[in-house]
């Protein structure tokens, strides 16, 4: 398993004894810019019920559980990296950093256009389909204990993985319920015309 080193801002990872690696600077290029994921995460007391995705430099996370409606959050990456909150439910705090949950890919992205992700990064399996975990400290995140797992294909965020054991924990759906698309839904980032019963 590789190890992240954070030296001067800038992430460097070792390739370890695995021999699946990818070079992040390669895979974030190689992403289309457009996906969609429908997933279920199971709590203790009720399902959610989520939608994510990506549409260029736009990136979004619908949620509704058995509870009620949780709302949107749409950002933008801009070409500098600097990212924007376009969309936010009230009560939600939208300043980031988005280093973990389903909007990481953004984070992601940031750092790739700022020159902070270099180097190899491990490759994994979540929901059939292989995964690159990436530290969430070059992300903003400080002292996390889960790294943010993203699909080496399209770029979206499918687990997170716990640092003290290697589990995936925390933000992860149910494994059996992800649905990844490689086309975007473009409803899901129409800001100006939100969803029935949704926010905001």
């Amino acid at each position: 398993m590789a190890a992240g080193v954070l030296a001067g801002g800038v992430l460097t990872v070792g390739c370890g004894d695995s021999p699946d690696t990818v070079v992040l600077a390669d895979v974030v290029a190689s992403w289309t810019g457009d996906f969609t994921v429908r997933a279920a995460k199971t709590e203790p007391t009720f399902v959610e019920r989520l939608t994510y995705g990506r549409h260029g430099d736009l990136f979004a996370l619908d949620a509704v559980s058995s509870d009620g409606d949780l709302g949107r959050i749409v950002v933008e990456v801009a070409p500098d990296g600097a990212i924007t909150p376009l969309s936010c439910p009230r009560g939600t705090d939208c300043d980031g950093p988005w280093s973990t949950g389903f909007l990481a890919t953004a984070a992601v992205v940031s750092a790739a256009r700022t020159g902070r992700l270099v180097g190899e990064g491990d490759v994994e399996r979540f929901a059939g389909r292989p995964v690159v975990c990436i530290p969430a400290e070059v992300l903003g995140a400080r002292q996390p204990p889960l790294d943010p797992c993203l699909d080496t294909a399209t770029g979206a965020v499918l687990a997170h993985r716990h640092r003290s054991d290697g589990s995936f924990d925390g933000p992860t759906p149910d494994p059996g319920s992800v649905v990844v698309d490689t086309t975007a839904d473009i409803a899901l980032f129409d800001i100006d015309h939100p969803r029935k019963g949704g926010l905001p």
